[in-house]
């Protein structure tokens, strides 16, 4: 068994309707910071005097003091300075994350963070103007909650449960069994499953957070498992059923539904019909059809939107929409 870390292809079928909603709570069908760009009102240092120079670095040092003020408002003016300012600033920022004053210690920390939100959403979007494989996608995603952090102990987890399955199956037939292997594996032995409990938290929908809890939204699980069947070869697509995605597997002549919420749990399709009706969902073909790695990334940033709405995130929520936007307009 391989145990997540402690503290990843062939995309296939058609693109979701763009009109994506968000998925529900569970009704199962059985690095180093970055810097912020340079503000539009600074010149660029390579033409100016080293007086001029020096007193811009007096300037941002005298505006990170200001960080200390009980002030609210004055505070707002100094961040939104700083942030005219630049990459200028960030030296003296990363100072202040050093001081012995917890109040700016947490202030530059903040407005670290937020620079450093900012430029992973425009990663992004700029992302969302290209097709990439589902699971950079997602990783990309994941910077957005911890910009900077290191995806790479993720990706040797399910490399490391890619090697782990791929022993298990090499002595048994091509068909039913290897698939059932994939679910065996990851749901029963390792333990992914859904999360009931705040089903709609952003650790349900970050994919590293998943690996590490074993715990999270069925998109996000079916993704683990479609990242795991890549990596030994089995055929695989999430199925995009409104509210509850699936994955269904094929090997040889054999194919199975898996649902990866229910630990692993095989489906079949009048199982999926009768949750398309107990929901009062239009029985349409492309619920049964495997959704494009771009529809399913869509999916994900929908998810994450209604996630971080509810929880008043706004700024992480207006890099998001931007994304979103860009999807939309390709996908119609």
């Amino acid at each position: 068994m391989v145990p997540p870390p402690s503290r990843a292809t062939r995309p296939r079928g058609t693109p979701l309707n763009p009109h994506i909603e968000p998925d529900r709570a569970p009704d199962s069908p059985g690095v180093p910071l970055e810097t912020p760009a340079r503000g539009a009102g600074i010149e660029s240092l390579g033409g100016a005097s080293r007086r001029d120079a020096t007193a811009r670095k007096a300037r941002v040092n005298a505006l990170v003091e200001l960080l200390a003020d009980d002030s609210a408002k004055l505070r707002a003016r100094v961040r939104s300075e700083l942030e005219r300012l630049g990459r200028v600033a960030v030296p003296a920022l990363q100072r202040a994350t050093r001081r012995s004053e917890p109040a700016v210690r947490g202030r530059a920390r903040q407005i670290l963070l937020e620079w450093a939100r900012k430029q992973a959403g425009r990663r992004l979007a700029r992302l969302a103007t290209k097709e990439r494989p589902l699971e950079s996608a997602l990783f990309l995603l994941d910077g957005l909650q911890t910009p900077g952090a290191d995806v790479r102990p993720y990706r040797r987890a399910l490399d490391a449960m890619g090697d782990e399955l791929r022993r298990r199956i090499a002595k048994l037939p091509p068909g039913a069994q290897r698939i059932e292997a994939l679910a065996e594996y990851l749901g029963g032995e390792i333990g992914f499953a859904g999360c009931v409990d705040d089903y709609h938290h952003p650790d349900n929908i970050h994919v590293g957070r998943t690996i590490e809890r074993r715990k999270g939204m069925p998109l996000t699980l079916c993704a683990i498992y479609l990242f795991v069947a890549r990596r030994v070869g089995l055929a695989a697509g999430v199925l995009p059923l409104p509210g509850h995605v699936v994955i269904r597997v094929e090997d040889g002549d054999e194919r199975r539904i898996l649902d990866a919420f229910g630990g692993g749990r095989i489906l079949s399709e009048a199982q999926c019909r009768r949750y398309l009706r107990r929901n009062r969902v239009p029985d349409r073909p492309e619920w049964l059809r495997e959704a494009t790695d771009t529809a399913l990334f869509h999916r994900h940033v929908v998810n994450l939107i209604h996630s971080l709405e509810s929880r008043g995130r706004l700024a992480e929520v207006r890099a998001l929409r931007r994304v979103h936007e860009i999807l939309t307009r390709s996908s119609s």
